[in-house]
């Protein structure tokens, strides 16, 4: 009997350590899911409610005399920006570089036309009439196969 006690003392230690183990592992899985879940639900109810304390507080000083005279005030110097921008545009100084611009916008344009007509390089429109006559000139080919082919 005693030899019993002595080999049951001896196998102890080792026996159901491992189902422990796994059991206190899948306990604590358990316990961490269940504080993640936990944690993600605060979180959102922390956000819900900033949220809504921001609203309120935008809604406050939206109410405010300075917010209400900065509005004023930005609304005053649009349309003031506005008026300078049609004074200028109506005045003669504009009118006269507009009017230069576009004249030089069209000189150039010319410039540019002729230096590629003295280098005999095609213009865009050229070469879409080009393509256009080849585009034709495909058709009627591939017609004359066809008819010979027949």
């Amino acid at each position: 009997m005693a030899q019993q006690k002595t080999a049951k003392k001896n196998a102890n230690p080792l026996d159901g350590g491992r189902e422990r183990f796994e059991s206190a592992l899948k306990d604590l899985e358990k316990d961490w899911t269940k504080f993640q879940k936990d944690a993600d639900k605060r979180r959102k109810g922390f956000e819900k409610r900033a949220e809504k304390e921001v609203k309120r507080l935008q809604g406050e000083f939206k109410k405010t005399p300075l917010f209400k005279r900065a509005r004023k005030q930005a609304k005053a110097l649009e349309a003031r920006a506005e008026e300078i921008r049609e004074e200028i545009e109506a005045s003669d100084v504009y009118k006269r570089a507009e009017s230069l611009r576009k004249d030089a916008e069209k000189v150039i344009e010319d410039q540019v036309e002729s230096l590629f007509d003295n280098l005999r390089i095609a213009s865009t429109n050229d070469v879409a009439t080009l393509e256009r006559k080849i585009t034709r000139l495909n058709k009627k080919v591939r017609d004359l196969e066809k008819a010979q082919a027949a």
